[in-house]
């Protein structure tokens, strides 16, 4: 009974140790100062004013952008926003090889996902909502040919209606000596994978009595239970020597 209790916790600890080791997720963040934006004859003074942008990349191979305005320089209806990507060879000389638009209500509230060589345009997957002052994006990566490993840009415009937007009013990053500046995408571990790990140990708890030297080495017995069950009996025969309880709990150790 004890060889099978060691080999089921052992058992368990490597499946949530390499379920760990296997979720990778992608995420990138970068910000511009406010004040920025280039004039337009159509929008209003100061309008379109990127501020910051942050991206994750989930473990379901979705992108998420959540890109943000200064106060009271965007809208749901004329807002316009193009994200640049680049995913081959994004760290060396990067180019555009896709771009995301969406749009306000001014016309028919359009969004696309292009492919710039060969030009090719799809909104399968493609959602976005405005909140506030930004707007969040959402599309599986398989839909520009990648795994979250990019380099991006964002820029935003003020959309007139039909499928038309009028004026480049900022560009987050700022260029650099008038050339793009790109925001890298770096992998983390996903956080989803590392609670599941902490829940486990958690609800595995570890209980030891302390049995008297036999033959030069003493015997150990040791019981596992989740939280949701009551804790199984050690089968270890009793011994009057002195007894030690422990239960490891979120990573705390309590004897008693």
């Amino acid at each position: 009974m004890r060889h099978a209790t060691h080999y089921l916790v052992a058992a368990l600890m490597s499946v949530f140790c390499q379920s760990a080791g296997a979720a990778v997720i992608y995420t990138a963040s970068g910000t511009d100062p406010s004040g920025d934006t280039n004039n337009s004859s159509v929008a209003p003074l100061g309008y379109g004013d990127l501020t910051s942008v942050h991206l994750i990349v989930d473990g379901s191979g979705t992108a998420r952008f959540n890109i943000q305005f200064a106060p009271g320089t965007v809208d749901s209806v004329h807002g316009f926003v193009e994200i640049d990507i680049a995913t081959v060879s994004p760290d060396v000389d990067p180019n555009v090889d896709y771009f995301v638009q969406v749009s306000g209500s001014a016309g028919p509230n359009y969004k696309q996902i292009c492919q710039v060589t060969p030009t090719v345009c799809d909104d399968d997957d493609l959602t976005f909502v405005w909140l506030g002052n930004g707007v969040q994006i959402s599309f599986p990566v398989s839909s520009i040919e990648n795994d979250g490993d990019l380099a991006f840009l964002v820029r935003s415009f003020y959309y007139v209606g039909g499928f038309e937007s009028v004026g480049l009013l900022d560009t987050l990053p700022d260029p650099v000596g008038g050339t793009a500046a790109w925001i890298r995408t770096h992998t983390v571990q996903e956080p989803a994978t590392v609670l599941l790990l902490s829940i486990a140990l958690l609800g595995l708890g570890f209980s030891y009595r302390r049995l008297p030297e036999q033959r030069g080495y003493s015997r150990l017995s040791a019981a596992f239970s989740f939280t949701s069950l009551k804790p199984l009996r050690t089968h270890a025969t009793p011994a009057p020597s002195k007894s030690h309880n422990v239960s490891l709990i979120g990573g705390l150790v309590r004897s008693a």
